[in-house]
């Protein structure tokens, strides 16, 4: 009789049947790929797309490599960037004066949360979750005092509710068709979104939320999909694995540490002759203490002769770390770079994974700009018609500033940049968003530095010249000198003409 191999359930074990994992189980054919073609979001149900960001969620939460490499991403995408820079092409001073009221009024209070949830960990955070759930979306509130917030929906707070028929039963969106908490019109584009107010479980409550009123964050993979997909979708099962084989590995470590000696004999038990041990009475219960050695020992009947052993300690071994090692690679390899957390060594192939990790943060600052940017003119416009700030002639154009650029060596990639922008080949703001300033601020703050060094130089000079009796002026050149050979110029000297030479001087 075949012997079956069960899981901890006591079930055999089996392939899931769900798309998301796309093999099925076939008693006669073995493992088979069935045709499936349909819309992605009838491929993976609703049910199905709760269990990939339940289990992404935790996985999060206990894996270590992949929570810092979430994080990391969101670091580099976001950092203390994401401030605004008015790109119009006129109210220059209004821009200017805007922007500085929202970095100092609503980025602070942007979020209904509060304290520490500002501009910044919100954005961080919808990073954290594109990557962890698929996606996130931020309802825009207005509270009773008019101020503009944004509201975090989590992803497993929209769903479809009660109405599991695909359609709407009641309200405002009565007949729409509805997939995991989207509401749609017959062209595919949101009309609505469902928010699950109670108990996920149980009581699911919810509120229907017009699309005009919630800003949608997911990066697609599909070109009719809705709802985003968690980045390490295709690799849950094989995680999951790894989890549950790193428990079983700390369960048999703790085991194994325990244990001192192996002792073989003739009876499989300990020696009651032996005056080191002795017997210690509790009431009616006994129990064998040996004296010498504290615990760890184990008994083995032998079959000839009588030894002992040392238990030796040698695993986990090279196969369950290159095991743990390729499912860690396996999951990371859509959203990051593996090599960035274990790398070669190798300078060249350092610097490859780094260029790769700029191109996964280029594509997660350009899903988070729209969102910002849609949220940004939004708080803006509000403000405006209670004429807290000025009008603009073009309120959408606004430009965020970047963190600064992932580099694995910045001196090198620095004189580069210079001697590119010699040559031409490379403009200022390019080199400045590199370092997280627009071209705009970068100047700005130049201006700034240059005229306060200036008026630094005069006031001294002023202040030195009548305290001295003695006309004293501080050079520009002596506060900053751009090159190390920078002097001031200097008047020709004057020479004396050179008598022309007679006939008779040449002659000679």
């Amino acid at each position: 009789m075949a012997s079956t191999i069960l899981n901890e359930f006591g079930t055999p074990y089996s392939n899931p049947q769900r798309y998301a994992h796309a093999a099925e189980n076939d008693r006669r054919r073995g493992v088979t790929y069935p045709v499936k073609a349909d819309d992605i979001d009838k491929l993976i149900s609703p049910m199905d797309s709760r269990r990939l960001r339940s289990l992404s969620s935790r996985l999060y939460t206990n894996v270590g490599v992949i929570k810092g490499a979430v994080d990391q991403k969101a670091d580099y995408s976001v950092g203390e960037a994401f401030l605004p820079a008015y790109v119009g092409e006129s109210d220059f001073a209004d821009g200017k004066q805007i922007a500085t009221f929202m970095r100092k009024v609503w980025f602070p209070n942007c979020n209904v949360k509060g304290q520490p949830f500002d501009w910044h960990k919100t954005i961080k955070l919808a990073s954290v979750a594109l990557d962890r759930d698929g996606d996130q979306y931020w309802l825009k509130v207005i509270g009773d005092d008019g101020f503009p917030r944004i509201q975090v929906i989590p992803a497993h707070r929209i769903g479809n509710g009660p109405d599991n028929s695909g359609k709407v039963e009641n309200g405002k969106f009565k007949g729409y068709k509805i997939s995991d908490g989207i509401i749609v019109f017959r062209s595919g584009k949101p009309a609505g979104y469902r928010v699950l107010t109670g108990d996920l479980n149980y009581n699911q409550t919810y509120t229907d939320v017009d699309a005009a009123d919630m800003i949608p964050l997911y990066d697609p993979d599909f070109a009719e999909q809705n709802r985003g997909i968690p980045a390490f979708s295709h690799a849950l099962m094989d995680i999951s694995a790894c989890l549950a084989s790193t428990e079983d590995e700390r369960i048999r470590q703790q085991i194994i540490s325990r244990l001192h000696l192996t002792i073989f004999n003739e009876t499989g038990g300990p020696d009651l002759d032996d005056p080191m041990n002795s017997i210690q009475q509790s009431g009616t219960e006994s129990s064998f203490v040996m004296q010498s050695v504290p615990g760890g020992i184990v008994y083995m009947q032998a079959g000839s002769g009588e030894k002992m052993e040392q238990v030796k300690h040698d695993s986990p071994g090279d196969l369950w770390e290159n095991f743990q090692d390729r499912m860690i690679r396996m999951s990371l390899a859509p959203c990051w770079s593996y090599a960035i957390w274990k790398g070669s060594g190798q300078g060249t192939d350092t610097r490859m994974e780094v260029v790769k990790c700029r191109r996964f943060v280029t594509a997660r600052q350009a899903v988070l700009r729209r969102a910002a940017l849609s949220a940004f003119a939004w708080a803006y416009s509000v403000f405006q018609k209670a004429d807290r700030v000025p009008l603009l002639d073009h309120p959408f154009s606004w430009a965020f500033s970047k963190p600064p650029r992932l580099s694995v060596d910045d001196g090198r990639e620095s004189k580069m940049e210079v001697e590119e922008w010699r040559a031409g080949l490379r403009n200022t703001d390019e080199i400045t968003e590199a370092r997280g300033l627009t071209e705009e601020e970068f100047y700005a703050k130049r201006a700034h530095s240059v005229a306060l060094r200036k008026v630094i130089a005069r006031r001294v000079s002023e202040e030195q010249s009548a305290a001295s009796g003695y006309e004293i002026e501080v050079e520009d050149r002596e506060m900053a000198m751009l090159t190390a050979n920078e002097m001031s110029q200097s008047e020709p000297a004057e020479t004396e003409p050179q008598p022309n030479k007679s006939n008779e001087d040449s002659e000679d």
